[in-house]
């Protein structure tokens, strides 16, 4: 194998794949790269068994071939220079650019080294803005990546319904993609997430996505990532989020960036074994915040919050949710959060923003909890 490549290009390329690299595997073949030169195309391939990512490289082929090279060694390369020879011996790698070399013992690793799936040609298949794939971290901490449960730290491709979803069990996250088309849905792992923003970039074209069940495969300009399903059946989330949409006593908007600030500062408070929550009360006069219950006991240490619209059924209303919910919705949702909830603190809160949309399960109340939200109504109507 022969191959004359751009450094940069390769750096990059390395870089791109290196998410689906195999991490601490003790399987050499799992955190290697292959470098592939054949059909006239080079690609940067990595695996990790789950996920397999291919990069094309731009560069001219001299001798097809292939080999295969460890990523902790290939991260620590400096070149000098804007072209670089890759080439293959029976018994090494070579690097080299004109300042620089690397020579490698040569590992076979064909036999080990998983092939990459093959999905059946014939399944349906959509197209997804980049942009909306290349940024799913904030939809992505809806859901949680230490829950047993496959589907709970998943992203679901609802496609006959165009929406991607992510839960936890706590809150559920959607995204609708009324622009994507329409074909069978799939579960893939949140692992997704950080290898296709390093594989788009910051790209908006569209991705070609297509799944046989099986395996789902995302397509773009110089990539393919194939991911393995999640097996399962999937929430059936529309009662929930539709009850959440429709059925509601009170409607107001705030500003993102105000009630994000505030979310933040209560979560600097709270500890690892903290579960105090974030509290909502208003009433026509107006909306407060509190982390604390007990702060409600004097009227100056109410948070006011300013809403940019108000309707409601209700005289009073007051909810108590995790802080930490808070500050993932704001980061997700757009600039004006719009929220629906229902006078009693024990139906779910409904956010949402233009095609985004959250859904949060609130704390319960006791006693001596509705004893002082009683107080905090009357000192914030006075």
């Amino acid at each position: 194998m022969k191959v004359i490549i751009n450094s940069c290009d390769f750096k990059n390329a390395i870089a791109k794949v290196a998410p689906a690299v195999g991490k601490s595997t003790y399987f050499s073949a799992l955190e290697s790269i292959k470098i592939s030169a054949a059909n006239g195309v080079i690609t940067a391939t990595a695996t990790n068994a789950e996920d397999f990512l291919n990069i094309d490289i731009h560069g001219r082929i001299i001798e097809n071939g292939e080999c295969y090279m460890k990523y902790d060694e290939l991260k620590k390369m400096v070149f000098k220079g804007d072209d670089l020879t890759l080439e293959t011996t029976a018994e090494h790698v070579h690097i080299s650019s004109s300042k620089k070399s690397y020579e490698m013992v040569r590992n076979d690793l064909s036999e080990a080294f998983p092939e990459t799936p093959v999905l059946n040609s014939k399944t349906e298949v959509s197209l997804i803005s980049g942009e909306i794939l290349s940024n799913l971290k904030p939809l992505s901490a809806m859901a949680h990546p230490e829950e047993c449960q496959g589907i709970m730290n998943a992203i679901r491709f609802d496609m006959e319904k165009q929406r991607l979803i992510a839960l936890d069990g706590h809150r559920i996250g959607v995204w609708n993609l009324p622009e994507s088309d329409t074909m069978a849905s799939f579960t893939i792992g949140l692992g997704c997430v950080g290898i296709l923003k390093s594989a788009i970039g910051k790209s908006d074209r569209k991705i070609l996505v297509v799944c046989d069940g099986k395996h789902a495969r995302f397509e773009g300009e110089d990539f393919t990532y194939i991911t393995r399903c999640i097996e399962g059946h999937y929430y059936d989330i529309d009662k929930i989020v539709g009850d959440a949409k429709k059925n509601y006593d009170y409607k107001l908007g705030l500003d993102n960036k105000e009630l994000s600030e505030i979310a933040k500062e209560y979560k600097k408070g709270l500890k690892a074994d903290d579960r105090r929550p974030m509290l909502f009360v208003g009433n026509k006069n107006g909306l407060a915040t509190s982390f604390s219950f007990q702060t409600f006991m004097t009227a100056d240490r109410l948070e006011k919050v300013k809403w940019n619209y108000y309707t409601s059924s209700s005289e009073q209303f007051h909810k108590a949710v995790n802080p930490l919910f808070i500050v993932d919705a704001c980061a997700f949702l757009g600039d004006e959060v719009e929220i629906r909830s229902t006078y009693s603190s024990k139906t779910p809160m409904y956010l949402c923003e233009g095609d985004k949309e959250v859904l949060i399960l609130p704390v319960y109340f006791t006693g001596e909890d509705n004893r002082l939200m009683t107080l905090a109504i009357e000192q914030l109507t006075a």
